[in-house]
């Protein structure tokens, strides 16, 4: 069994993280996670880019 991160915020977040989804999403296949989660609070549109990120690595 693998280990998942379950809170990663990424830039949308702007009061929490830096990080750019595109580069997130990246660096998980790199490490082959199996799994991605992300927790921004204050956006909720981030999750259309990062659909639209993993299904570019799919």
């Amino acid at each position: 069994m693998g280990f998942i991160h379950l809170q990663v915020a990424s830039a949308f977040d702007l009061l929490s993280s830096t990080a750019r989804i595109k580069e997130l999403v990246k660096r998980a296949d790199e490490y082959h996670y199996s799994a991605l989660s992300m927790t921004n609070k204050t956006r909720f549109m981030a999750w259309l880019n990062f659909i639209k990120s993993a299904k570019m690595l799919a």
